[in-house]
């Protein structure tokens, strides 16, 4: 049998050892707790930024670590060990958020969104369900509109004429961002 950390190479084993002893020490006595909240807890969050782990398989050039998908996969095994929702934070973060920014984005956008993606200071989001399409994405017809000042941006159905309010309130340790629907806010 092939020992799994015989297989990586000496800096994706100390990323392992790290990525296992911060979910072990800080995830793992927390996780029932966020979970029966139904939240995510943001300082775990902002912990898995300052490791690097969001910016793990982009270049330094635009602020990543320089590194490849398999140290990224290698910290998403070591956080789903004890917790899958936290695992699937960064792995989302990259996936969903940074990458389409990365390879598709306009200059402007990487430079307005990059930095603080790859830290882990603010989190991208990908919206996938709606009412008549379910989980098709190419179904979809959200749009999103700049409101009327530069910390709002309205999010509108196309079809229910259901409008939803993005704010990304900030404060000095964390970039909040989170949508809030007309009855019921998500944290």
């Amino acid at each position: 049998m092939i020992e799994p950390d015989s297989l990586l190479d000496d800096e994706q084993t100390r990323l392992s050892r790290v990525v296992r002893e911060l979910a072990d020490e800080v995830v793992a006595p927390a996780a029932y707790r966020y979970d029966t909240e139904r939240r995510l807890l943001l300082e775990i969050v902002a912990q898995l930024g300052e490791l690097g782990l969001f910016g793990l398989p982009f270049p330094r050039d635009v602020g990543g670590q320089g590194k490849d998908y398999v140290s990224l996969c290698v910290a998403v095994e070591a956080l789903a060990r004890v917790d899958q929702s936290i695992a699937v934070t960064p792995e989302a973060g990259v996936g969903l958020g940074i990458v389409p920014i990365y390879r598709h984005g306009t200059r402007e956008q990487r430079e307005r969104w990059l930095p603080d993606l790859l830290a882990g200071r603010a989190l991208g989001a990908f919206g996938l369900t709606e009412a008549g399409a379910g989980s098709d994405a190419a179904a979809t017809r959200t749009t999103c509109c700049e409101g009327s000042s530069r910390r709002e941006a309205q999010v509108r159905r196309a079809q229910e004429r259901e409008a939803s309010r993005v704010s990304d309130p900030s404060s000095h340790e964390w970039e909040r961002r989170f949508l809030e629907t007309s009855n019921q806010p998500w944290k």
